[in-house]
């Protein structure tokens, strides 16, 4: 996932840079943009999701949620870099040229997800599961009927407050 979600980015980037010398009416460029947004939303989604699955299942269940706060932190220090590193280089080289370079470090990310190890989920492995107490399934399964429960209720409060208004 991770790998054809960074080329996909990197492509459509690559593309989205060059769109610019492309002989096309206003209209146009405006449909391949919308376009490109598109397909980036769709690479982003699908980073999103390989990076995340990737994280829980090489966690167990003791360093779960510190390995989610800890990519949580990078990420939102990385995007905030990135953004004033992406300004600033705008000034030079402008725009086109810095979605090129962001173009070529999307296909860095998607490429090094290559060398990345497999990994399984703790559950899939039975060496990893004897790890997870009978306990702490039974509190994760618990919280899933809560929050079920409370999902329930929310959508009858929602329903409730929507028939109100109509």
């Amino acid at each position: 996932m991770l790998v054809v979600a960074g080329c996909l980015g990197g492509l459509v980037s690559a593309g989205t840079a060059w769109l610019h010398l492309l002989p096309m009416s206003e209209n146009h460029l405006a449909l391949a943009y919308a376009g490109a947004y598109l397909l980036l939303g769709v690479a982003l989604s699908g980073v999103r999701l390989g990076r995340k699955t990737y994280l829980v299942d090489l966690a167990n269940a003791d360093n779960r949620s510190a390995y989610v706060a800890l990519r949580n932190t990078v990420i939102g220090v990385l995007l905030l870099a990135g953004g004033l590193l992406a300004s600033l280089f705008s000034l030079f080289i402008g725009t086109a040229g810095v979605v090129a370079v962001l173009a070529a470090g999307a296909f860095a990310g998607g490429f090094y997800a290559l060398r990345l190890p497999e990994v399984e989920a703790a559950y899939s492995n039975p060496k990893m599961s004897l790890k997870v107490s009978e306990k702490s399934q039974l509190a994760f399964i618990r919280s899933k009927i809560d929050s079920k429960s409370e999902c329930l209720a929310f959508c009858r409060r929602l329903a409730a407050s929507l028939s109100l208004i109509a």
